[in-house]
């Protein structure tokens, strides 16, 4: 069984395998931007995620109160047609028996 090799910069711990080479600290700092970043991005897409989900919830009680309040009308309506047409049945009735 072959035995591992390992880098000289896994025995000091360090995590950039070659850290004296020019500009990585630039690299760094570039990199560190980049997840600050990307950290911004995603804590604006959650707030933007939490907004639609609020507002969905909002727009479904809307839609909801306005369907209870469109079948109370219409219950309305249909109990105000039924007393005219029986009124109408009745007054029909009237004028062809007082002849």
């Amino acid at each position: 069984m072959a035995t591992k090799k390992t880098s000289q910069a896994q025995h000091n711990g360090e995590s950039f395998p070659f850290p004296g080479l020019p500009g990585v600290e630039m690299f760094r700092g570039m990199m560190q931007a980049q997840t600050e970043r990307f950290e911004k991005m995603f804590s604006d897409i959650e707030r933007l995620e939490q907004e639609r989900h609020e507002r969905t919830l909002a727009a479904l009680e809307d839609v909801t109160q306005l369907m209870k309040s469109t079948l109370h009308y219409q219950q309305q309506l249909g109990d105000q047609v039924r007393r005219a047409s029986l009124e109408a049945a009745r007054k029909s009735l009237e004028m062809a028996t007082s002849v």
